[in-house]
Order: structure tokens, then C-alpha cells, then sequence
């Protein structure tokens, strides 16, 4: 649920000790050079989200474990979400990545780690988009958008057919062919891993995004599958301190989230237009 207005929601509850709000996530992004450009789009605030839901936890170890803050930290920041301190108090729990040393080393790792090596599945997408306002055929776009994935569905209606009509009603938005998507964070992202499930020929939606609406097809699809050897040989040192860095990552996430009960609110995402793909 969202509290105190839609205008600054909760989007990341801490246990019962504390909340972070939309306007907590727009100050931090504006701080951060690096991030402003995610306030601009739904997936982008989905990882901003999750950025601070990170930083918050990590200064929440800090202070457990008793590290001490820099003597010359800003004044301007707020202590909850001190990126400097949560990422040197990242860095101690973490541990250091090593690369492995010649080639029977790098062998033996691609061997026992073949998720390093893997293409996530991809799926090729054709979507119909619409301003949620409009009306099309005298029905609402989400309705009219439902009527049509069913009639889909039976096998009465095609697929290119509604988007040439979604075309003429939407001329503005861009309609039809995505291109390919690789499948990755299935499990962070609700629309990747219903696409997932939906497989070759299925659809997806329609789905609701801020102020439009959405219908999906998966046209095409390829499966996930492991890179030959002789490929990535060269690649491996590298490769495993990249995936090393990932997997630290997710293992200090899960910890900490359970550790200060990390609760993201999905629901308020959705209704900021904060979500999705």
C-alpha cells in the first residue's frame, strides 16, 4: 500500500523501522551523476530502487559492525545513503576477485562454472502500445487491448492486423517489431519473466505502465546455450572477476535484504509508472 498521498509513496520498507520514499530516490539519483538519466525511464527507476534499497542496507552493516564513517564526509548527504562509506563497508564483506592463472587454471574454471559462459535466452517481441485515455473502436485501450488478446488467443484475430490498427488510432507511438531480448533478471523483472513463460507465439498483457497500455507477442525465440570453450578461452580471466563481481553482488543483496527485512512495493512502482520494461 501506498502511504500518505500518491504524490511521495513508500517504495522500500526496512522491517518496521523505517521507510524510503519517491522523493528519497529522486534526491539521491540527482546527487549521483551517474544515475540521473535512470529518473527517466520505468526501468531505470526499478534499479534505482533497488541501488538505494542496497546502499541504505550496506550503512545499516556498517554501523552493526561498528566501521567508521570518513572524517571529512559531506554535509550535504544524507548519512542513510552515504554511496562512499556503504561502498567501502561492500568492499569488506565482499572479498577480492581473483582471475584464474594460465590456461589449466582457466579451463578448470569454465568447467566448473558454465553459468559464466551462458547467452541468456532471447526472445523477439512485437508490441501495441496505447495512451491509456484513448478510445478505440468505442472501448477504453486497456478493454479494447483485452478483447483483442483474446480474440488472439482463439485464433480469430492477427496479431499485425491489431497493429496496424493500434497504428492509425496511436500514429504517434511506435508500434510493432522491439527486436531481440535477452532474458536476463527474470526474477527482478515481472514482464521478462512473464515473457518467459509465455514462450514462442504467446502473449503478454495487456499491461498497465503509467499512463499507457500495453500488448506483447513473442514472435521468435532463442534458447539459452553455453559458449564453446574454444570461443571464450581468451576471455576467461576476465570474464570470471566480471562474473565473481556479480554473484558477490547478489549474495551481499539476499544477505542484507533478509538481514534488515528489505521490502520493496511493487504495487507503488506500478502506480508512479516506475516499472516494467
Amino acid at each position: 500500500m501506498m502511504e500518505q498521498g500518491a504524490e511521495d509513496p513508500v517504495l522500500i520498507r526496512l522491517g518496521g523501522r523505517e521507510v524510503i520514499r519517491a522523493s528519497d530516490v529522486k534526491k539521491y539519483a540527482q546527487r549521483r551523476t551517474d544515475l540521473r538519466a535512470l529518473l527517466n525511464t520505468p526501468m531505470g527507476w526499478g534499479m534505482l530502487v533497488d541501488e538505494i534499497a542496497m546502499t541504505r542496507s550496506l550503512v545499516l552493516e556498517g554501523e552493526r559492525r561498528q566501521e567508521k564513517r570518513s572524517g571529512d564526509a559531506d554535509p550535504n548527504i544524507d548519512p542513510r545513503f552515504d554511496d562512499v562509506y556503504a561502498l567501502a563497508v561492500y568492499r569488506k564483506i565482499a572479498g577480492e576477485c581473483k582471475a584464474p592463472v594460465g590456461d589449466a587454471e582457466a579451463r578448470q574454471y569454465y568447467d566448473a562454472n558454465p553459468q559464466a559462459f551462458k547467452l541468456p535466452a532471447q526472445a523477439r517481441i512485437e508490441r501495441i502500445i496505447l495512451p491509456k485515455a484513448l478510445t478505440v473502436d468505442k472501448f477504453p485501450a486497456e478493454q479494447w487491448l483485452g478483447l483483442q488478446a483474446r480474440a488472439v488467443a482463439m485464433s480469430n484475430a492477427r496479431f499485425d492486423a491489431l497493429i496496424k490498427r493500434a497504428a492509425e488510432a496511436a500514429p504517434d507511438l511506435r508500434q510493432g517489431d522491439l527486436g531481440w531480448i535477452r532474458l536476463e533478471g527474470v526474477e527482478h523483472q515481472p514482464v521478462l519473466g512473464a515473457i518467459q513463460s509465455a514462450g514462442k507465439g504467446g502473449l503478454v498483457g495487456p499491461l498497465v505502465e503509467g499512463e499507457y497500455v500495453y500488448l506483447l507477442q513473442v514472435t521468435d525465440w532463442r534458447d539459452a546455450q553455453l559458449l564453446p570453450w574454444d570461443v571464450v578461452k581468451h576471455q576467461v580471466p576476465t570474464r570470471a572477476v566480471q562474473y565473481c563481481r556479480e554473484t558477490q553482488r547478489e549474495r551481499v543483496k539476499t544477505e542484507l535484504f533478509q538481514r534488515y527485512a528489505v521490502q520493496i512495493d511493487d504495487k507503488a512502482l506500478r502506480a508512479l509508472g516506475a516499472t516494467g520494461n
